[in-house]
């Protein structure tokens, strides 16, 4: 490899004088914008389909679809649920999920092996008649190490990289191996429909005919811009067009990928990684509100953050698909506990069937009681930074000066409520989160 001397020569000026500053102004990351609105039905769906739900007309396409896989097949139970690794497993015999090997447990025999888990829900009093090894090697305790089949399929605007969805796959890997794909659609409605139609007609076929199609797990995700004022999202890159929710919606997901979506509709997770207007203008909120009901995705989840950064979602992304496809915890709240640098950013808005619950990162010095007030790094009155809790254990939240008598009492936001668990005083420095539940038409309980 050449390389060449960059100095410059004598008497050139290649930086400008202190006088004369460069104002530069970065391209925003955020994913609001505003676009005018065009209409997606105006075009015909090009995926023909027969009585039978396949295709009948073909697209050819220079934008190829990527699917990203590798390793080998794995069979339910495979891995151990005390160190995590291989080897030699007994297989629970009640729950028939969890298993571990001998490094870490004593069998003696196998026969009749029943998890710690199983064990307790027995309720036996009896000693456990296996003696552990090791404590394990991860924070939960016997966790299941469920290998079925999981696909994440990342949905983005051309120009948009969804690093979510790559990094998860990349996290997930080591547990699943060839039980686990990354499928990648890109769109820009402003080219024909064909080149998305190509895409996802090639996808479909993997999954009902192809080397997909006992996979019944689905991780969706995403990607575009959102208009702050109508909460359209974005069809082209560059802000040039923006269609209502639902029309985006018919589009995306024509009926043979909602039937794909039904073979396991409990275990699938929705993520939308666009701005707050999305979740919040009325129209744009109640669209979403529609494909809640239609009952397809365990969760579906928003972002209230006007100038939401996706990159601000790896690691929530990233944990929710561990704990929610590999050691089967569903609930939200505990992986919620462990995001307070997302909670900073964004609130985050859950919309399931029945229910559309907010959830919402406190902290006594940076978000008294939730609330969201610029008093908590300046003092409204001397315009100091030296404003703190006066007490970090106390329910409401006070924020005083600490060179002035100002002061400011905050308490819980009208409609929230503290999650299971959570308190102004178990977080601390982590902070602690609060949840409001809006109930939709049909009654349904939110723990």
């Amino acid at each position: 490899m050449s390389t060449r001397n960059l100095r410059p020569s004598k008497g050139v000026n290649y930086a400008p004088k202190p006088s004369k500053a460069v104002n530069y102004a970065p391209k925003k990351h955020a994913c609001g914008a505003p676009a005018p609105r065009i209409s997606l039905l105006e075009e015909a769906s090009m995926i023909a389909e027969d009585s039978s739900g396949h295709k009948t007309q073909n697209f050819s396409s220079n934008e190829n679809l990527l699917f990203t896989t590798s390793g080998d097949r794995l069979p339910p139970v495979i891995w151990c649920s005390g160190c995590r690794d291989g080897g030699d497993l007994a297989v629970c015999t009640t729950c028939k999920i969890i298993g571990i090997c001998s490094v870490c447990i004593d069998f003696g025999t196998k026969d009749g092996f029943v998890c710690p888990p199983c064990f307790k829900r027995a309720g036996k009093l009896v000693s456990y008649p296996w003696k552990f090894r090791s404590r394990g090697a991860g924070r939960e305790n016997w966790p299941k190490m469920n290998t079925t089949p999981l696909a994440i399929i990342s949905i983005h605007l051309e120009g948009m990289t969804d690093s979510p969805s790559i990094l998860t796959y990349h996290h997930l890997a080591p547990y699943l191996h060839g039980n686990l794909v990354l499928v990648n659609l890109t769109f820009n409605f402003n080219k024909p429909r064909k080149h998305f139609n190509s895409q996802l007609e090639n996808m479909l076929q993997e999954f009902e005919d192809g080397d997909f199609k006992e996979w019944t797990r689905f991780l969706v995700v995403i990607t575009t811009h959102s208009v702050p004022e109508s909460g359209d999202l974005h069809t082209a890159p560059n802000n040039k067009s923006a269609a209502p929710v639902d029309q985006l919606w018919a589009v995306l997901f024509p009926e043979r990928f909602c039937n794909l979506l039904k073979r396991e509709k409990r275990k699938n997770i929705l993520n939308l990684l666009s701005c707050g207007a999305l979740s919040s203008r009325p129209d744009s909120r109640d669209a979403v509100k529609g494909i809640a009901a239609k009952d397809l995705f365990d969760k579906i989840l928003c972002f209230s953050q006007p100038n939401f950064q996706p990159s601000s979602t790896h690691k929530f992304v990233m944990d929710l698909a561990l704990q929610n496809y590999v050691h089967d915890r569903i609930g939200l709240i505990n992986v919620l506990r462990e995001q307070q640098a997302l909670g900073a950013h964004t609130d985050v808005v859950l919309f399931q069937p029945n229910a559309i619950t907010t959830f919402r990162w406190t902290h006594p010095g940076a978000r008294p009681m939730g609330n969201d007030t610029p008093a908590s790094i300046q003092c409204p009155e001397c315009s100091g930074f030296k404003t703190s809790p006066k007490s970090t254990r106390q329910q409401p939240s006070i924020l005083k000066c600490e060179d002035c008598p100002w002061s400011a009492t905050y308490t819980l936001p009208e409609g929230f409520r503290w999650c299971q668990g959570e308190s102004p005083t178990n977080g601390l420095e982590r902070g602690a989160w609060i949840q409001k539940v809006e109930k939709t038409e049909d009654k349904m309980e939110v723990s």
